[in-house]
Parts: C-alpha cells; structure tokens; sequence
C-alpha cells in the first residue's frame, strides 16, 4: 500500500454474487463471526481492488481470484469495492482485464474481502 501499511485478504472470493450492500452485510457477518481471527474485514476501497488487480498473479493471490459466475444468463467478473461514485452507483474493477465502471448498487458482483 502507498501508505506503507499492509493489506490482507480473504483466501478466496465470496462463494455467491451479490450487490452492493448485501457485499457490505457480507463484511459485517465475518466480522461477527471474527473469521480468520479478525473483526476488522471490509469490501476494498477502489484503489485497494486496483492494487488486488495488479498483484493477481503474485503469491497467495495466485490462481485464487476465479471471475466466473453464471449471473442472469451471462458470465460477469466485476468485482466490488466499497467507493461509492453516487448515492446509487458504486466502482467495480474486473480482475481479469483490470478494467473499471461505475454500477447501480443494485447489479450482481463478486466479492472479496480484505482487511
């Protein structure tokens, strides 16, 4: 991190689609269940999911960030990070290409969450 500080993430991305706020309720279970021995996971900031984009294919993120989920009829690898763009529109970055939108809160994306 430019700041110095270390970012962690979960093993694995979140086993379903979800949209915008169910991703964050999706944060606060695991802080409650204090998975990994942690209460302080959250959905990545735009820049922390550009730089998890960036290290894809470095060390214990290798191999790790499959993109593909069958999402009404059509494969999406968008995931989501916690930057909300509007009141109705957040940043997503797709892991594969890098390549990054803006969203309604209500779409489907993948989640993967750090700490």
């Amino acid at each position: 991190m430019p700041d110095g500080k270390k970012l962690y993430t979960m093993p694995r991305n979140a086993s379903i689609a979800m949209d915008f706020n169910e991703a964050a309720a999706h944060a606060r279970r695991h802080n409650n269940k204090k998975t990994l021995g942690h209460d302080d996971w959250r959905v990545p900031t735009k820049e922390e999911l550009y730089l998890l984009y960036q290290n894809r294919a470095q060390g214990a993120l290798k191999g790790s960030f499959e993109c593909t989920y069958e999402i009404e009829e059509r494969t999406d690898g968008d995931f989501w990070s916690s930057t909300q763009i509007s009141p109705g529109r957040a940043h997503m970055r797709r892991i594969s290409d890098g390549s990054g939108c803006t969203t309604s809160l209500e779409c489907p994306g993948i989640v993967r969450l750090v700490r």
